[in-house]
């Protein structure tokens, strides 16, 4: 997989931040800009929203401090589609580690 690097500046942290972005990551959408969710911070605590063009470059951002629950963030919607998307992302790792491990055991003479 291939990843583009993109930057910020969050406006709670008062840092300048890297992000690696699947080269993909713009495909699987059809309205841009999209959002594209980054947590960060000493305790994982300041979520950063970020407006992706159809490039990745970064059109805008929205950064907050996480005080309270999750519950407040997201709908229950919103994260069934969060915890979807990692699922399916987990599933394609899951089997792609099973061709190469297969391909590896094949080389290897097992």
């Amino acid at each position: 997989m291939n990843w583009v690097t993109r930057e910020y500046i969050c406006d709670v942290c008062h840092s300048q931040h890297k992000i690696q972005l699947p080269e993909d990551l713009a495909s699987k959408h059809t309205h841009y800009p999209f959002s594209y969710f980054y947590l960060h911070g000493e305790a994982k605590d300041i979520l950063s929203t970020l407006y992706l063009d159809a490039d990745l470059r970064v059109r805008g951002a929205e950064t907050q401090k996480l005080d309270t629950g999750l519950d407040d963030i997201f709908s229950k919607g919103q994260a069934f589609n969060i915890i979807q998307n990692l699922m399916n992302e987990l599933n394609k790792w899951q089997t792609d580690y099973n061709e190469l491990k297969k391909k590896y055991d094949s080389l290897k003479g097992d």
